[in-house]
């Protein structure tokens, strides 16, 4: 508890789902923990109010992730043997006009974008920072 300044327990929740490498966002972000359940090839993001998992993204892609980092709306996770970087866009989707919520039976959001991006030739990822702006934009 960084505002009482002081060590707790882990929520049971969070202790049980924590099943590979974690990242967190930062505070501007939402400070969500993020975990790649490297086993089952999903991204899942950690609920305090209900002390349990989501599942944000599921792919096999996912599967024996390496290493994570989550900055500006995107989890970028390292593919065995770091080859390449997935990159999984977790900004939430914009809410359904007041129509679609009010119909029965809505369709689920979309899955969130996922790409890759390669290690450049000869070289793979070992490590992920992902750093501030350092300008403003214009």
């Amino acid at each position: 508890d960084l505002r009482a300044g002081r060590w707790e327990d882990m929520p049971p929740g969070m202790l049980a789902g924590w099943k590979g490498p974690a990242a967190a966002s930062p505070p501007d972000d939402g400070e969500t923990i993020y975990v790649v359940d490297e086993e089952r090839g999903a991204l899942t993001a950690y609920d305090w109010g209900a002390d349990r998992w989501r599942t944000v993204a599921e792919s096999d892609r996912l599967k024996g992730a390496a290493e994570m980092t989550v900055a500006g709306g995107k989890a970028c996770v390292v593919a065995p043997g770091g080859g390449k970087v997935l990159i999984v866009d977790v900004t939430p989707p914009p809410p359904p006009p007041p129509a679609a919520r009010r119909a029965a039976g809505a369709a689920p959001p979309p899955p969130p974008r996922m790409w890759e991006v390669a290690a450049p030739g000869g070289k793979r990822v070992v490590s992920l920072h992902v750093l501030p702006r350092m300008t403003r934009p214009e």
